[in-house]
């Protein structure tokens, strides 16, 4: 996913959190989690899943391998599963195995945000780092605002 999440947070998304954006038909869909989610050290950012995703999940719910009640998970698989799956993949590829593999989509990610020239703030606001207090306070939290 292009999300820029940890990779526990994408296994947390429920059909709720992106539901509204869903079936507005909207591109670009916000993945809004409890406003608790947003409070934490380690914030899941304003994401949202792009294009692509999007197409998937549609075509998912179409053969009935993603449910649209509220709890119904848009991943159904558990951390270790893929941590594994990820980690075999590393080793095929031949990759140094001092590479965190998970923390490198992030970081993929996060020089897309550099790339983009965003402004700082809302750059972290897109990565979940909220501590600072200029972007905590000062910096829109809409997601209007943010999905371009």
């Amino acid at each position: 996913m292009e999300s820029g999440l940890r990779a526990q947070k994408i296994l947390d998304i429920k059909y709720r959190h992106i539901k509204e954006d869903l079936e507005a038909g909207l591109e670009e869909i916000a993945v809004k989690f409890e406003p608790f989610e947003y409070s934490k050290k380690k914030s899941a950012g304003f994401t949202f899943l792009g294009k692509r995703t999007a197409g998937l999940i549609h075509e998912l719910i179409a053969k009935g391998e993603i449910k649209t009640k509220p709890d119904s998970p848009i991943i159904p698989l558990t951390y270790i599963s893929i941590y594994f799956a990820v980690t075999r993949a590393g080793k095929k590829a031949g990759l140094d195995p001092k590479i965190q593999l998970n923390d490198g989509l992030r970081k993929y990610f996060e020089n897309a945000l550099d790339k983009a020239d965003l402004d700082h703030d809302r750059k972290m606001v897109l990565e979940g780092h909220l501590a600072g207090i200029r972007a905590k306070h000062y910096t829109g939290r809409e997601w209007d605002e943010l999905r371009p």
